[in-house]
């Protein structure tokens, strides 16, 4: 153990110099003891989702879902190590709208198996995996809304199929490649990772995704915590950063001009994990899209803000509103 923190260590120092993303995700993994040990968890958010909890057969892994609320179907997809829950503080309030929510775990995530060998975690194949459950659930068109990588997700279906997606959210979606996240496709990270995470590291990990750690709940730490005692969950992360911005994902962000869906940009002000100056960049690159900051937050703007962001979401995906009529200023949260 000794020698595995010392190597972390090295792998710290190394990637010192990178940017903020890359030291949140070695913050994730490699901050820690040796085990993951988790306690009930959010008993509130188990209750909710338990009788929505789906599995659909992907030929070869079982993908996971939620599906509830009826009305308009909205596909909610998360992103980097995460899961279902990540939707945990928006979840009623669009369902009271009157929307049918549809929450994916992303293959290799969450509850969701493992897909076979070869498969690549690529943003494309990720995205065909959503698309196929959609397929299967007979949803010919459906708004999107995608956090992180899901955000990218979110693009890249809107981009390959225009006519499927009625309206997207993004949410500080990684849009563009972030400096430094391949750090953890270094060989043998994922072992170290394996070895070195617990539930303390997540806990460091999750409260560097908010601007007020002190929002963070025990609760939400189980939550996040739980998929880590899967095995070979870290090689899925592992898998992912060195997959995911694939050469699809370099050729979609030089089309951005060419999507006409309706996107609405949600973005942290304090987000280190991929920078806002992203998503004014995306606003500009996008034919329809307004791009709303949700101060004093970080990376999970839905989470750490959910009252003004909830209005967001269920004015533009409940009610239709057009987009330069949605609201502009929060009521920001005291740090």
């Amino acid at each position: 153990m000794i020698i595995l923190a010392g190597q972390a260590m090295g792998l710290f120092r190394r990637w010192r110099a990178c940017s903020r993303c890359c030291l949140a995700l070695l913050t994730v993994l490699l901050i820690g003891g040796c085990n993951v040990t988790i306690g009930q968890g959010d008993l509130q958010w188990q209750k909710l989702t338990a009788p929505h909890s789906r599995f659909m057969d992907m030929d070869g892994y079982k993908l996971h879902y939620l599906d509830l609320g009826q009305g308009r179907p909205v596909v909610m997809i998360h992103g980097f190590a995460d899961s279902t829950y990540c939707w945990h503080a928006n979840v009623e309030a669009l369902s009271k709208a009157g929307l049918r929510l549809i929450l994916v775990d992303q293959p290799g995530l969450g509850k969701s198996g493992v897909p076979p060998a070869p498969y690549k975690f690529s943003l494309e194949n990720q995205a065909a995996a959503i698309l196929k459950l959609c397929d299967r659930l007979g949803l010919k068109r459906f708004s999107l809304v995608g956090s992180s990588m899901g955000g990218g997700i979110a693009l890249y279906l809107a981009w390959r199929h225009p006519g499927r997606v009625e309206r997207m959210a993004l949410l500080d979606p990684a849009c563009y490649e972030p400096p430094g996240i391949r750090w953890l496709s270094l060989p043998g990270a994922g072992y170290v990772a394996s070895v070195l995470g617990s539930r303390r590291s997540i806990a460091r990990g999750l409260k560097s995704t908010y601007h007020n750690d002190k929002l963070v709940t025990e609760a939400a730490i189980d939550e996040y915590a739980r998929p880590a005692l899967r095995p070979g969950y870290f090689n899925v992360l592992h898998a992912i950063s060195g997959q995911y911005f694939s050469e699809q994902f370099q050729e979609m962000t030089k089309a951005y001009g060419q999507i006409k869906t309706p996107a609405l940009i949600i973005w942290g002000q304090y987000d280190t994990w991929i920078p806002p100056e992203y998503g004014s960049k995306l606003h500009k690159a996008l034919t329809s899209s307004e791009l709303r900051v949700v101060q004093n937050t970080g990376h999970l703007p839905h989470q750490e803000n959910p009252g003004f962001v909830n209005r967001l979401l269920v004015a533009f995906l409940g009610h239709g509103k057009l987009l330069a009529s949605l609201p502009k200023d929060a009521q920001v949260r005291p740090d």
